[in-house]
């Protein structure tokens, strides 16, 4: 039965006019510096790739074929321009009218049917130049050459409503979570009101204090007055206490209020569980292939943004489980499986971290191939590595410049997809790392927070040369135990120094800063031991001090390249604390591990 897009194509165009807005803002930057070059040069083609290749691979699902060739003839000339590692005037322009041909063409129904303007902006990316190409239509034109789209015609409108209604995001509530957030408000009132009469009381005090000083005089006066002092330092006394319980009693209604609306905002994983079977069906038939798709945990409950955000690497990974993973069905006959391919998606949720696995049973990742591919890419001067390293070949396939195909298809080939889906994932302070029986089975795993508004942090300090200390926080969640005790610290030392040690151990300030900075890690003595649920390791820090719930702000866009750190947190005192990215930190202590060199 033929996919129903209706249901999905609303929060297709309202995700892809967002990329359009990213495209904006790179292609103006391409345009100031026409003659950049080099890294600059390379690093803005590898996000214009990044922005249509994604842009591609949702519209080939949602049947935008026009849209689909469009972006993918832009990436051949992106090609072009990255080999020579120079772009024309005429170029930039070029990709002007893609993003605006783009735009066009998300207006229109689904179709295959290419309007003429669009046959000559393809032939223009082709030569590469703008000769014989022009303007895009206006909406007039558009309608004079007999293409219009009525608003209200269109089958999206019905489904979906309104563009606006489909940008803003609706979660079901339970009515007895409303009803706790009700309660506590009330409660929250209550005390509110008892700190009131508290400071009633204080200001009386304050009162009779002026009058008793306004007395003083006599030696007589002044006794009495001690007597005075004495009982209102007792009544003083009583209301701090007093005061201590209700600020008590207000901060665990807050958290109350906090966690019930932090419930307000989980949404179970199903909803993106929903669309999956329908979209990998599509397209495996495009391709010639059987797969199905098999659900584990659907009733996990994961923050509404981290389920919004989850959509665009789930797409990613699926069709590359598709296409590279899963075999034609002849083909799979004749190695002895069924003609129809698995592929299971599950998810389970363990103090606040979520694990997300994508499997299938095709026919694996075969790292000698991948490395020998790397080498011909230049990512590695090593094609046939020691037994030992072979598994370090799993970070080329994360890589922006590595694809096992050595020419584009309309669905992959072009290395930006998986990188382009692990950068997704760490700026959700999460991690994707990939393990595979060659023949058998592939699986990506996913580890992120399943919540982004706040979490629970260990306080752990670095410090170094100059007096120079940074906070940074570590997910509570993720942290196995810790040690401050000398006597512990001095039997691991010995340990490893007998070659008795088997947990990777490593300076956080060596991981953060490389050993190149003014920091060091002369006076990290504590050791945190962290884990992702599989793997283990040991950080040392300079301090451990406290354990608190707060709120994770993002870093700004200039920060997000330092992949092992996750955002940012302001403590009590107003001092700012870095949050590290502990699934990243494991998967880069390991492969650096196997690669037998340091962070």
């Amino acid at each position: 039965m033929p996919l129903d897009l209706t249901q999905f194509i609303g929060r297709f165009r309202d995700e892809t006019r967002e990329k359009l807005t990213n495209l904006d803002e790179i292609l103006s930057r391409l345009d100031a510096d026409p003659n950049s070059s080099g890294a600059a040069l390379n690093s803005t083609v590898q996000e214009l790739m990044r922005q249509l290749h994604s842009i591609k691979g949702s519209a080939r699902m949602m049947g935008f074929s026009v849209i689909d060739d469009l972006c993918h003839t832009a990436e051949d000339m992106l090609v072009s321009i990255r080999g020579r590692g120079v772009v024309s005037n005429a170029e930039i322009e070029l990709l002007f009218d893609v993003r605006e041909g783009v735009d066009r063409l998300l207006s229109d129904p689904p179709t295959r049917e290419r309007p003429g303007w669009l046959d000559n902006l393809l032939a223009g990316l082709k030569r590469g130049d703008t000769a014989g190409t022009f303007d895009l239509p206006s909406p007039q034109t558009v309608q004079e050459l007999g293409e219009p789209v009525e608003p209200s015609a269109s089958p999206v409108t019905a489904a979906s409503g309104t563009s606006e209604a489909s940008t803003d995001s609706f979660v079901r509530v339970r009515i007895s979570l409303l009803d706790e957030i009700l309660r506590e408000s009330r409660e929250l009132g209550m005390r509110l009101r008892h700190l009131q009469q508290s400071h009633s009381g204080l200001e009386q005090i304050r009162r009779r204090i002026e009058q008793l000083e306004s007395r003083r005089g006599t030696e007589a006066d002044d006794r009495g007055l001690l007597d005075s002092f004495s009982n209102i330092a007792s009544e003083i006394g009583e209301i701090s206490n007093r005061v201590e319980e209700q600020v008590g009693d207000l901060l665990h209604s807050a958290r109350k209020v906090d966690r019930t609306a932090q419930e307000l905002r989980m949404r179970p994983i199903e909803d993106l569980f929903r669309t999956l079977p329908d979209q990998a069906a599509e397209l495996a038939r495009s391709m010639g292939k059987e797969v199905l798709v098999d659900f584990a945990g659907s009733e996990v409950r994961l923050d509404v943004t981290v389920v919004e955000a989850l959509r665009e690497p789930f797409i990613h990974l699926i069709r590359n489980a598709i296409d590279h993973g899963i075999e034609l069905p002849e083909e799979r006959e004749r190695v002895g499986k069924k003609r129809e391919g698995w592929l299971w998606i599950s998810a389970r949720e363990n103090a606040g971290w979520a694990k997300i696995t994508i499997a299938d049973d095709g026919r694996g990742v075969d790292l000698n191939q991948v490395w020998a591919r790397a080498a011909e890419l230049g990512l590695t001067k090593t094609a046939s590595p020691e037994p030992e390293l072979l598994r370090l070949g799993y970070r080329f396939l994360f890589d922006e410049k590595f694809s096992s195909r050595r020419s584009a298809t309309q669905v992959s080939g072009r290395g930006v997809g998986l990188a382009a889906v692990r950068r997704r994932i760490q700026e959700l302070r999460g991690d994707v790392t990939v393990e595979s029986e060659p023949g058998l089975v592939t699986r990506f795993i996913i580890t992120m927070p399943a919540s982004l508004s706040s979490q629970r942090i260990l306080i752990t300090r670095i410090s170094g040369a100059e007096g120079l200390s940074l906070n940074v926080g570590i997910p509570a969640a993720l942290v196995q135990s810790t040690s401050i005790r000398q006597e512990d610290l001095n039997a691991a030392r010995s340990r490893i120094s007998r070659g008795e040690y088997d947990l990777p151990r490593i300076s956080l300030t060596q991981a953060l800063f490389g050993g190149a900075g003014a920091l060091s890690s002369a006076d990290e003595s504590c050791l945190v031991t962290l884990g992702d649920g599989v793997r283990n390791i040991e950080v040392s820090v300079a301090e451990v001090s406290a354990e608190i719930e707060t709120v994770i702000e993002p870093l700004p866009p200039l920060a997000r390249s330092a992949k092992l750190i996750a955002g940012a947190a302001i403590l009590p005192r107003g001092d700012i604390m870095l949050i590290l990215n502990v699934p990243a930190l494991i998967t880069a202590v390991f492969d650096n591990l196997q690669a037998g060199a340091k962070l």
